[in-house]
């Protein structure tokens, strides 16, 4: 099993409600092939702010919420087909603020299973 990077360290600040941003389309991971599906988030300082992972069948569909993360320290999330918790074929992250003043620092890491 391969460690990969899905998102390298990101800090991220505004002083505006209900912001969304999103992972650039080249971080998206592409899940092809495999059934399992591990993150590890790093979370150290989070002001206002909630981290979806989100996944999709298809690029340019309707994106669904695989794991929220809003609580600082180390968060694991197995998704697989089938499951509860269901894995897409494409995965990304999205940070929305939830009130004015906010800021975040996390990292993301991931390993695939067949």
């Amino acid at each position: 099993m391969d460690v990969s990077i899905f998102q390298d360290i990101v800090t991220l600040e505004g002083d505006v409600a209900d912001q969304e941003v999103y992972q650039d389309d080249e971080g998206i991971v592409d899940t092809h092939g495999f059934r399992t599906f591990e993150l590890c988030t790093e979370l150290w300082a989070n002001t206002n702010v909630v981290i979806t992972v989100e996944s999709t069948n298809m690029l340019g569909g309707k994106w669904n919420t695989a794991a929220t993360i809003a609580a600082a320290g180390l968060t694991y999330i197995q998704a697989e087909e089938g499951a509860t918790n269901k894995l897409e074929r494409y995965v990304r992250w999205k940070v929305k603020s939830n009130g004015i003043n906010w800021a975040v620092c996390f990292r993301m890491t991931y390993s695939l299973k067949p």
